[in-house]
């Protein structure tokens, strides 16, 4: 397989990918040259990541920028044309995008390998566990705990929130905005985006207490 090129410019890393139809092996030798590469990436300020040279689906790039967030402490944001154009989303098999989205509710506790991939909202009551995911175009509820990933507004919809009753230490995505959190929150939160940075409320005790924290 030939090599990553990574572009750097100010706070925006171009990564040029070389040729690969399978996915599983891709991953591998991303993680292996991010690894080799971190050091080039720390910084204070968010690094928007623009994917070139590739056809990888929005759902694949998010996968490689989890990749990313695991091995480094900046933030990092993928590059919004690449998950907003129209041309995109519609080569995206994924997801059966419909003219109207409608709430998928699932009584579940999701198990590693387990995922949901939906047009609209998604709500579920149970857990959602390590090495599970869920994909929703717009908002996702989980009554219970969450430890895997969860990816609202997944196509850019910056409107979406994610609201769970415990969180684990995980990615937080929201649209285009990701964020790893670095403590387990034992009560219920709401987190969305105001001003261009993700921010939580927590609710503490009772309901109109509220602890809110910008990221």
């Amino acid at each position: 397989m030939k090599k990553i090129i990574f572009k750097k410019d100010n706070n925006c890393l171009k990564i040029i990918l070389p040729e690969e139809n399978d996915f599983d092996k891709l991953k591998i030798f991303f993680l292996k040259e991010i690894n080799l590469f971190k050091k080039n990436l720390q910084s204070d300020k968010q690094i928007v990541i623009k994917f070139e040279n590739t056809n990888l689906t929005s759902i694949q790039q998010n996968k490689l920028l989890d990749l990313m967030s695991k091995e480094i402490k900046t933030k990092i944001k993928l590059f919004q044309k690449e998950l907003i154009d129209q041309n995109k989303i519609n080569q995206n098999k994924e997801f059966a995008i419909e003219s109207k989205s409608f709430t998928h509710i699932r009584k579940i506790s999701l198990r590693c390998g387990q995922s949901i991939n939906h047009t609209g909202s998604v709500v579920v009551i149970g857990d959602v566990n390590s090495g599970s995911e869920i994909f929703a175009t717009e908002n996702i509820i989980v009554m219970g705990k969450v430890s895997g990933l969860l990816h609202a507004g997944c196509l850019g919809n910056e409107s979406s929130f994610i609201s769970a009753s415990k969180y684990l230490p995980v990615q937080i995505r929201i649209a285009n905005y990701f964020f790893r959190l670095g403590e387990e929150i034992n009560n219920p939160i709401f987190i969305d985006i105001k001003n261009n940075s993700i921010v939580i409320d927590s609710l503490k005790y009772k309901t109109n207490d509220r602890e809110k924290t910008n990221i």
